[in-house]
């Protein structure tokens, strides 16, 4: 079965956003997290997004955990993103779980990201990328939002120094 997982980027956009429903209505009894993503989801919440939390994890639920096996290919794939001038134990580890995950138990789920690098990883793994900016698209061709309110959510998340992303051509 396929699920939408996302990474910490995004939820932060939609919890700036304020349009959790947004999310819930596209990705609703098809969405799964990895436990590192629910964890640095968590740290977010109290290093400046409070109430993060508490909103993905009520429409993400329990998260997937990597089995021993999993958690190896993840500790080589997180080494593979990492970068040496600026790396630590933690740092895109929840995108590394994520792609694992995804492509070793959920074929053909979708990554829902806004992390460039994290996304070249994912592609070159099968798995197919959705950013901030994919899922508001979706939205308002579903009707949800119109084309000025997509373009005043993405001035929103770059005046707050976030970069919706458009990966709808992976």
């Amino acid at each position: 079965m396929s699920f939408f997982f996302p990474d910490n980027t995004a939820l932060i956009n939609f919890h700036i956003l304020g349009r959790w429903d947004l999310l819930e209505a596209l990705v609703v009894g098809k969405c799964m997290w990895a436990g590192s993503v629910a964890q640095e989801c968590e740290q977010s919440d109290r290093t400046g997004h409070p109430g993060l939390y508490s909103s993905a994890s009520s429409l993400f639920g329990t998260p997937e955990l990597p089995t021993p096996t999993e958690l190896l290919d993840v500790r080589v794939l997180r080494t593979a993103m990492a970068d040496p001038a600026d790396d630590h134990p933690k740092k895109h580890l929840g995108e590394a779980e994520t792609i694992v995950l995804a492509r070793q138990r959920f074929a053909g789920s979708r990554f829902i990201t806004d992390d460039q690098g994290a996304a070249r990883f994912a592609v070159a793994d099968g798995i197919k990328c959705m950013g901030t900016g994919d899922l508001l698209t979706v939205s308002e061709r579903l009707g949800r939002i119109n084309s000025t309110q997509h373009q005043a959510m993405i001035a929103i998340l770059r005046a707050a120094d976030r970069h919706p992303r458009y990966f709808f051509a992976n």
